[in-house]
C-alpha cells in the first residue's frame, strides 16, 4: 500500500514556510514571493507526488472520486499569480494556499486508498 511520501509533506510545509518568511511584500492575504524559490519547491512537490496518482492520471485521466489533481491545480492557481509589476515574483493568495494544503494532504491519502481498492491493476505496477 502506497502512502504520502515524507518528502512530499516536507515540501508542502516548506512551501507555506517560504511564503510566510520570504515574502518581499505583503498586502492583506496577498504576498509577493520570489518566483524562483516557489518554482523550485513546486518542482520538488511534482517529483514527490505519489506514483500511483501519476499512473492513474496517465491511464484514466480524471475520475470524480480523485480530487487531488483539482486541489493541486487550485493550489498552483493561487500561487502563480502574476503581479502587475515585476517578472521575478508571484503574488500568492496566502489564505487560500494555507487552506488548500491540508485538504490536498488528506485528499492524496483518500485518493491513494480509493485507487488501490478500485483500480488494482495500478497497484501492481512499479
Amino acid at each position: 500500500m502506497e502512502t504520502i511520501n515524507a518528502d512530499l509533506l516536507k515540501y508542502l510545509n516548506k512551501l507555506v514556510n517560504t511564503i510566510e518568511t520570504q515574502a518581499s511584500f505583503s498586502l492583506g492575504n496577498k504576498k509577493m514571493v520570489n518566483k524562483t524559490r516557489i518554482d523550485d519547491i513546486l518542482c520538488c512537490i511534482d517529483v514527490n507526488f505519489p506514483s500511483i496518482l501519476k499512473r492513474f492520471q496517465q491511464e484514466y485521466g480524471r475520475d470524480g472520486h480523485v480530487k487531488s489533481f483539482t486541489l493541486y491545480e487550485q493550489l498552483i492557481a493561487n500561487i502563480k499569480i502574476k503581479p502587475l509589476f515585476g517578472k521575478d515574483s508571484y503574488m500568492v493568495n496566502y489564505d487560500k494556499v494555507v487552506n488548500i494544503i491540508p485538504m490536498l494532504k488528506q485528499s492524496i491519502e483518500n485518493d491513494i486508498h480509493y485507487i488501490e481498492r478500485t483500480y488494482s491493476n495500478l497497484t501492481h505496477q512499479e
